[in-house]
């Protein structure tokens, strides 16, 4: 009997290692998926767009810059899409369709050239011979984590006031 009751205790002591074992693997696991997902939550990707609109040597003639920078912390990929410079009742299309990287936040950024506004377009604007005498830069930009897991789209407008001598842009709602 006491053999008996010997094996029992040998087999039950296995068994509740076993189990401790388990539940133990389980709660990591647990704890390793909630560990990473923060972690992820943290690297998603900050870029702000901002636009530039410069006079050219010629006269009364603007270019419009966009220059996409990372304000966060990580590196991260971007793209800008559907780019449309409206001048009046005019809609200029300006092809893209490559992706960049831009790598942390020290001062770097790339400028994409998004348009030129010449004489007439803006003799025209201030003359208001358009029925929106208004010039606005659409575009979209995508914006994605460097291992592409988190990924986001955001549609912005901006409004480039040629009224005055310097050329003003101003974000649009």
């Amino acid at each position: 009997m006491l053999e008996l009751f010997a094996l029992f205790s040998e087999n039950y002591a296995d068994g509740v290692i076993a189990i401790t074992a388990t539940v133990a693997l389980i709660v990591s696991c647990f704890t390793l998926y909630k560990l990473y997902s923060e972690f992820s939550a943290k690297h998603r990707p900050y870029i702000t767009a901002i636009v530039e609109a410069k006079e050219t040597d010629e006269k009364d003639s603007i270019s419009v810059f966009v220059s996409p920078k990372n304000v966060g912390p990580h590196p991260c990929f971007f793209k800008i899409s559907d780019i449309e410079l409206q001048i009046g009742d005019e809609i200029h299309t300006t092809p893209s369709n490559k992706e960049w990287s831009l790598i942390g936040s020290r001062d770097v950024s790339i400028t994409m050239p998004v348009g030129h506004i010449n004489q007439n377009g803006i003799k025209k604007i201030r003359e208001a011979r358009y029925s929106r005498n208004i010039i606005e830069l659409r575009f979209t930009i995508t914006k994605a984590t460097f291992n592409k897991k988190k990924i986001s789209e955001e549609k912005l407008t901006y409004e480039i006031n040629v009224l005055n001598e310097i050329p003003l842009v101003t974000t649009r709602p």
